[in-house]
């Protein structure tokens, strides 16, 4: 329902006769950004949910700070009182500087150990294949989620 709408509210933009006197190029990536933004934040909403539901031993969360960063998802082993931080990207593509950036922080990983308790595992879900890039592992999400189900 929230990509139809967003779907419609483009639609009603590329009405628009200031939008419409921008270059075609101009117009689409303006489209795509708005398109991928909501794409990037309805896929975070689904993991966060499915994980949450099948993980019953975890307590699973968002976490930010206002001046150091966030990470998409937490996963708080409540038994081991350890956690696994996630970044989740819509991308297929690896991009390692842009979407690792707050994995890498040394600074925000030592709030959140002190907050939370020590890191397990760094990951990236996203749409591509399965890799490990330095302490951070590359996982599809789709196998993520579907490897979420198995295990019940």
């Amino acid at each position: 329902m929230r990509y139809s709408i967003t779907k419609a509210l483009v639609y009603s933009l590329m009405k628009d006769a200031y939008f419409m006197k921008l270059k075609e190029s101009d117009r689409e990536y303006i489209t795509n950004i708005i398109l991928n933004d909501v794409k990037g934040r309805m896929l975070e909403d689904i993991v966060l949910f499915e994980t949450r539901n099948k993980l019953k031993n975890s307590t699973i969360f968002k976490y930010q700070s206002i001046t150091r960063g966030e990470y998409d998802m937490v996963n708080y082993n409540k038994d081991s009182h350890t956690c696994s931080l996630y970044e989740i990207k819509h991308s297929a593509k690896i991009s390692f500087d842009n979407q690792s950036k707050f994995l890498r922080n040394e600074e925000l990983l030592a709030v959140v150990k002190k907050q939370v308790g020590d890191i397990d595992d760094k990951y990236v879900l996203y749409r591509g294949e399965d890799k490990d890039i330095e302490d951070i592992k590359y996982r599809n999400v789709e196998q993520y989620l579907t490897q979420l189900n198995k295990n019940l």
